[in-house]
């Protein structure tokens, strides 16, 4: 949960109370006569994950991660009259803004970071360097229940609710990229002993000529490492079966087939062309698979 008074994130010590966990430990449970005070005062509200609760949600996100290669994830938004609880910004992935209730009005702007990540140098710029990025308003546009708006990763964009209780649902989708190649090879490189190996004393006579071609041949593994068979047919099993949101649910009593024999019939299914949420309990109707896959689409 995110509280949000304006743009200002709200302590989680101003709406929580500290309990004792199972394990002795001391953590932070939200008070909900703390939150609904602060929402009564204007606040808004984020609830992340809800994707992990509801079986429609699971189903939409599933068809997502399918359609584009990625990692969905499903957060809820609430808030109130001409409340603004996120300032001008980027976001280091792709969005899909399913509006539910009330009206709100979004701004799109000329700017956009390419390909921003979720590091520092993107995610910590101050407001007046956010809006410098973002330029003039480019489209503004007004959403209401049923509408979907797509926010590529790091076009600049900012909401202003228009009416009270005004709730949307934003998909984030992440996807593999460069970057996740070098984790790949910080765990390969250590079989190669080239990499093992000490870099030449500072102070030797010769240390620039050997450090340059050490540097060199380092540089020349990594390359072929990179491009390698194993390491390509790693990153196609990362990209199609493990870069997923892991979701599901509970079902008591416990009856039907075991997970093995669900995990199979789900291949099975993939295989045929049908889609299914994991745990998701119903299929998603062709017709809304087919309008997201149609939206979605790389083109």
């Amino acid at each position: 949960m995110v509280v949000k008074d304006a743009t200002r994130t709200v302590p989680p010590q101003a709406y929580c109370t500290p309990e004792t966990d199972r394990r002795n430990q001391q953590v932070l449970q939200p008070d909900p006569a703390k939150v609904m005070d602060l929402v009564r005062a204007g606040c808004s509200l984020g609830l992340n994950r809800l994707d992990t609760l509801d079986a429609g949600l699971r189903a939409v996100g599933a068809v997502l991660e399918d359609a584009l290669a990625g990692r969905a994830q499903a957060n809820l938004y609430y808030s109130r009259r001409s409340n603004q609880a996120f300032g001008v910004h980027s976001d280091s992935h792709d969005v899909f803004a399913l509006h539910c209730e009330g009206e709100k009005e979004w701004h799109l702007y000329e700017g956009a970071d390419p390909d921003p990540i979720n590091h520092p140098a993107f995610k910590k710029l101050p407001l007046e360097e956010r809006r410098r990025r973002a330029g003039r308003v480019a489209e503004t546009l007004v959403m209401k229940p049923g509408d979907l708006l797509y926010i590529p990763r790091g076009q600049y964009h900012d909401a202003l609710c228009r009416t009270d209780d005004c709730v949307h649902v934003a998909y984030g989708v992440t996807q593999v990229i460069g970057m996740d190649l070098l984790t790949l090879l910080m765990n390969r490189a250590p079989a190669d002993a080239a990499f093992r190996r000490a870099l030449p004393h500072p102070e030797a006579a010769d240390y620039d000529t050997a450090l340059a071609a050490q540097l060199a041949d380092l540089g020349d593994r990594l390359k072929a490492m990179a491009s390698d068979a194993e390491s390509r047919a790693f990153l196609r099993q990362y990209q199609t079966e493990h870069f997923r949101t892991r979701r599901g649910g509970y079902s008591f009593p416990i009856t039907g087939p075991t997970a093995q024999e669900q995990a199979q019939a789900a291949q099975a299914r993939a295989k045929a062309g049908g889609t299914r949420s994991p745990g998701a309990g119903r299929p998603l109707p062709a017709q809304a698979r087919a309008a997201i896959i149609g939206a979605v689409k790389p083109r």
